[in-house]
């Protein structure tokens, strides 16, 4: 099967799995009001950014509230991409991806193949640590926002992306 509708895009190669959130290593207790306030944020906003230091749980948080959105993103899922082994603006939408299972093409940029996987399609994508690359990953998740209406992006970033739209939690 091909990823996205095009003739030209790279085959999908995703597992059946619908999901690649990392498992759980210690019970997630307190933190229910605030899954539950980005949940009723994501319903609201394509793009909600949860902002805080190093360190303050940011990351956990996100995991858990994709974990709590699995249902509601069934049919194409939710997928976790942690930036912070990217070195180079280029390799952003290549991070972005790999676990969705989308391919190269030598003739097209990644970020055009993934806007076209990503059309049609109605899934959750956590994008983890995007600080230290915040303009490359603003400008693609913006690209990708407006190539899909079913893309919801959660990030986790000690500084605001600026995308138009972005939804901030403290």
């Amino acid at each position: 099967r091909l990823a996205g509708d095009g003739p030209d895009l790279a085959p999908d190669r995703r597992v059946a799995t619908s999901n690649n959130l990392p498992a759980a290593l210690a019970t997630f207790i307190g933190r229910s009001s605030e899954i539950g306030e980005i949940r009723e944020l994501i319903a609201r906003s394509r793009l909600v950014t949860i902002l805080g230091a190093a360190g303050s749980g940011k990351t956990r948080l996100a995991v858990e509230v994709g974990r709590s959105l699995l249902a509601d993103f069934a049919e194409d899922g939710v997928w976790f991409v942690d930036l912070a082994p990217v070195r180079s603006p280029d390799q952003v939408a290549d991070a972005i991806a790999q676990p969705l299972g989308v391919g190269h093409l030598a003739y097209k940029p990644t970020e055009d193949v993934l806007a076209g996987y990503l059309a049609g399609r109605r899934l959750l994508l956590i994008l983890d640590n995007c600080e230290h690359m915040a303009d490359k990953v603003a400008s693609t998740t913006d690209r990708l926002l407006r190539s899909t209406s079913g893309l919801v992006v959660l990030a986790t970033s000690r500084e605001r992306l600026g995308v138009e739209g972005e939804t901030i939690v403290i």
